[in-house]
């Protein structure tokens, strides 16, 4: 997770990633000009800045935002977590060095996501709250100095925590923000809405939606990738094992059941971070459907059968497969769980 990685180029560095994307491409996107979008912009700041007491400027936040992140794969991140490596806590100082720089870039990017919403979704007062905690993230990372000893990286290692422990606020937030759009636009149609312009209003909304979907995709798809970065280094500190292991049940969809594996026959039983060098997908959904059986029958009284195969070809069984559990278990818990109510309804 350093600068220096042989398999990192500066030209890589330059490309955009999966987990980001150019600002610069977005303040001329569906909102037709970038002065339409620093207005956007400057709207959202004035009115979070009222309820934040951080001092972040417009001029800095579009300085990290417009930089591009640097692309990491999921092998490489796991390789340099290593704990039981004679270079670990050089490399845990290198990596939290690393984050320092990376982790502004893509947090001030997250907030140009959602400063830059479309359609009224910018200005409301949800999202404008969320914004001003992203910025108040950046604060944090401005007044923390740069990490040169294993006590700073300790010390960096606690200041990150905090902002993974909450999961759902975000999220809710967003629902909550949508909800209220909605309802004042609902109201704003039925009162000014007539016959001859009904299929006009209704495309007219389609489109709007659309605009809007498309903007929170690209964050939340990227969120994935801040937080992802920011719980593995955590997850990787053998100084705080017992927070480590209390975040790592906190992610996990599973409930009473083991998050490591009983035997050598389900993928390795090393975690690195939050990333499993050798996971067995099969096994893992089998865990989930598990669970998923427990709730149902908890909620509804019943269950169905939830039947799990491995269709892994022979000549592939072997290979390892490095992932991130707990991003598999949620993935499969939304997917069963959907599956299970349609089929109880029915």
């Amino acid at each position: 997770m350093i600068s220096s990685w042989p398999s990192i180029s500066r030209n890589m560095i330059r490309r955009p990633v999966r987990v980001s994307y150019d600002t610069r491409q977005v303040m001329l996107s569906s909102s037709g000009t970038a002065s339409t979008t620093a207005e956007r912009i400057r709207s959202t700041r004035m009115s979070s800045s009222s309820s934040s007491s951080n001092t972040t400027s417009l001029k800095l936040l579009y300085s990290l935002a417009q930089q591009p992140c640097t692309p990491l794969s999921l092998s490489n991140m796991f390789k340099y977590a290593n704990a039981t490596s004679v270079n670990y806590k050089s490399q845990r100082l290198r990596n939290a060095q690393f984050l320092h720089r990376e982790l502004p870039i893509r947090i001030a990017q997250r907030a140009v996501d959602l400063m830059t919403l479309p359609h009224g979704l910018n200005q409301t007062q949800e999202v404008r709250r969320i914004v001003s905690i992203y910025l108040s993230y950046l604060e944090t990372f401005r007044n923390f100095p740069w990490p040169a000893n294993e006590e700073d990286e300790l010390a960096f290692t606690d200041m990150l925590r905090p902002m993974v422990l909450d999961r759902s606020s975000i999220p809710m937030a967003i629902a909550q923000g949508l909800k209220s759009l909605t309802t004042h636009t609902s109201s704003s149609n039925a009162t000014s809405s007539s016959s001859s312009s009904t299929y006009s209003t209704m495309d007219t909304q389609y489109h709007r939606i659309q605009e809007m979907e498309d903007a929170l995709y690209r964050f939340f798809t990227a969120r994935i990738g801040l937080r992802l970065l920011t719980e593995h280094h955590i997850l990787s500190c053998i100084a705080r094992r017992k927070e480590s292991e209390e975040l790592r049940i906190k992610q996990s969809y599973l409930e009473n059941v083991p998050l490591a594996a009983e035997d050598h026959t389900h993928g390795s039983l090393f975690y690195y971070g939050c990333i499993k060098d050798n996971c067995d997908p099969a096994w893992e959904a089998k865990r989930v459907a598990e669970q998923v059986v427990l709730h149902c029958k908890k909620c509804y009284g019943m269950a169905p059968d939830i039947q799990v195969l491995d269709c892994t070809p022979t000549r592939f069984s072997t290979l390892p497969f490095t992932y991130v559990p707990h991003h598999l278990h949620y993935i499969l818990a939304e997917l069963l769980k959907n599956s299970c109510r349609a089929t109880i309804r029915r």
